[in-house]
């Protein structure tokens, strides 16, 4: 069945004239007649998308039976290096044809302008998770305390759940300090290297919050190690963004790891530099 023949018949079905189709698609009956016939070759892509939307059939009903896709596909490979990279990356991530599918069916069903939409509003978000130094974006110059002076952990968790509070009215202090404590007694948060990072969710927390603080001398946290800590990042997350939480714990623990760098935080001298001194050990880890 050649294409001529599948547009005339697809035409019929509709109960449209060949006048009023060849107006609404911008050619001349005389035109569109000879395409039915198969003297002329089938219309281009753009053209073929118009008629099948006043047939209101799926493009591929009459693009598949073209070779005009074939033709169309490898002149924008040959003319776009951004499809060339698209599909090598692709073919790397080992995509299949259902994510293809996926694609395709997305793109015709919201359109150019809303696919384009949410594609770049998912690239902003991706961006956002991997740009540099994500933890500057919660570490604050208020929640910082450098070479604080305290005799254990209970007293230092007092303090920095107790200045959460001061900055977020939806934080409370006693609650929070209950949970963490609780938390501290069913397994150590010290991960090892002088570093501990307590942690909890609050629920009505407008974005999560990382308070830090170095001491003037090592307390006993029952870390992994069983050495004592001396800088302690104490994370308080959104109870709905759980997934966010753990990308946090997780760069803090990638840091933790490096050695040396609970000592380079005790050096400085100011919330100012500590804040800085994480931000670029951040960027340089990522």
């Amino acid at each position: 069945m050649h294409f001529g023949y599948t547009l005339r018949t697809l035409r019929t079905a509709a109960g449209i004239s060949l006048r009023r189709l060849a107006k609404d698609v911008g050619v001349s009956p005389a035109y569109l007649s000879q395409v039915e016939r198969g003297t002329l070759p089938p219309p281009t892509l753009p053209r073929l998308r118009d008629i099948a939307k006043v047939l209101g059939v799926p493009p591929a009903s009459l693009t598949d039976l073209t070779d005009r896709l074939a033709t169309e596909v490898l002149k924008l490979v040959r003319s776009m290096p951004e499809a060339v990279r698209f599909l090598r990356v692709a073919s790397e991530h080992e995509l299949a044809g259902r994510e293809f599918q996926l694609l395709a069916d997305a793109l015709d069903a919201l359109g150019r302008k809303a696919f384009t939409g949410a594609l770049r509003e998912l690239h902003t978000r991706v961006s956002h998770e991997r740009r540099f130094g994500p933890l500057g974006d919660h570490i604050h110059e208020a929640l910082v305390w450098p070479s604080l002076h305290v005799k254990d952990k209970k007293q230092l968790l007092k303090i920095l759940t107790a200045g959460i509070a001061r900055c977020h009215a939806e934080f409370d202090a006693e609650t929070a300090l209950k949970r963490v404590l609780k938390r501290e007694r069913e397994a150590s948060t010290g991960i090892g290297n002088g570093i501990a990072v307590p942690h909890l969710t609050v629920a009505g927390l407008p974005h999560d919050v990382v308070a830090l603080a170095t001491l003037a001398e090592a307390i006993n946290f029952d870390a992994i190690d069983n050495r004592k800590v001396s800088v302690v990042f104490l994370l308080a997350g959104r109870e709905d963004e759980r997934p966010e939480q753990l990308k946090l714990l997780a760069r803090l623990a990638h840091l933790a790891s490096r050695p040396g760098f609970a000592e380079d935080l005790c050096a400085a001298r100011s919330a100012a530099e500590l804040v800085d001194m994480v931000q670029r050990s951040d960027r340089h880890a990522h």
